[in-house]
């Protein structure tokens, strides 16, 4: 397995690992407030400390905008659904949650697919480079990039 492969794979994996946990605490109704601000903050995962790190180099690349849009939306979309079921329409967050993961247009299929070819279009010292795990992070947000972000 190449680096791009592992990076990929690691990336999605934990943004999967994410929209599961939203789903527990939707399903467990342990959702607040909080968790909308930081659901939409798409530099506190791996991806988006990433595409940060990588900005100076690549930032008015045309696939490297389009990633940090779909990005970004991905991350809006969730804080939107936990917005919805803290609102009260708990069923309709949840079935917008699991489309979420449709392979048929569902954002993060799309993010999915802009951020595989942009991975795998650049060159391996970018990848290389990247090494975003930050010990006593979680798999996606974790304290020290909040306390490093408030």
């Amino acid at each position: 397995m190449n680096d791009r492969t592992r990076f990929f794979d690691r990336f999605i994996a934990a943004h999967i690992a994410y929209i599961q946990d939203i789903h527990d605490k939707l399903s467990s109704n342990t959702i607040s407030h909080e968790d909308i601000g930081i659901a939409c903050r798409d530099n506190l995962c791996e991806i988006g400390l990433w595409l940060e790190s990588i900005a100076p180099d690549l930032g008015m690349d045309k696939l490297y905008l389009e990633t940090c849009v779909v990005h970004s939306r991905f991350h809006n979309t969730i804080s939107n659904i936990i917005g919805e079921h803290l609102a009260g329409d708990r069923a309709s967050a949840m079935d917008k949650l699991d489309k979420l993961l449709s392979v048929h247009g569902g954002c993060f299929h799309s993010m999915r697919a802009t951020l595989k070819s942009f991975l795998f279009g650049l060159k391996e010292q970018t990848i290389k480079t990247f090494h975003p795990r930050v010990p006593g992070r979680d798999h996606h947000h974790g304290p020290n990039r909040q306390a490093k972000t408030k």
